[in-house]
């Protein structure tokens, strides 16, 4: 993935993942680095962290296995080569069907207009606790 010579902001970059890949807009995954490391709340059954493009992608796999929805941003902002998303995971549990609204906290990393990490917190008293 290379990024391209479009100079775009790291916040447009986080914007624009949360809003989905379509068509002629900018691809976010050209921003990530190949070595991006990806950190979820350990408590999640694929909680951890990941190092890697291809390791990310099956660990996203594994979580479209327990789960079904989106994250929803409700505030995203800059902190220097960080960018910060505050919202809520909205969608079901996969197995029970159960439906949540979990409150979340997503953490970006930038290094030269390239994501090199995203920590994921998720609150451990909502029904991510219950994933096996």
């Amino acid at each position: 993935m290379h990024a391209t010579s479009k100079v775009v902001s790291n916040l447009d970059i986080v914007r624009c993942f949360y809003d989905g890949l379509d068509g002629d807009d900018l691809n976010p995954l050209d921003y990530f680095s190949e070595t991006m490391t990806w950190y979820v709340s350990d408590f999640l059954p694929w909680g951890g962290t990941v190092e890697s493009m291809p390791n990310i992608l099956a660990m996203l796999r594994a979580m479209r296995a327990k789960l079904t929805g989106a994250f929803e941003p409700s505030d995203i902002f800059e902190a220097g080569s960080e960018v910060i998303a505050v919202g809520r995971f909205v969608g079901f549990l996969s197995e029970t069907h159960e439906s949540c609204c979990v409150r979340t906290v997503h953490v970006w990393r930038f290094n030269e207009g390239r994501a090199v990490a995203l920590a994921c917190y998720s609150d451990s008293d909502s029904a991510f606790s219950r994933l096996s």
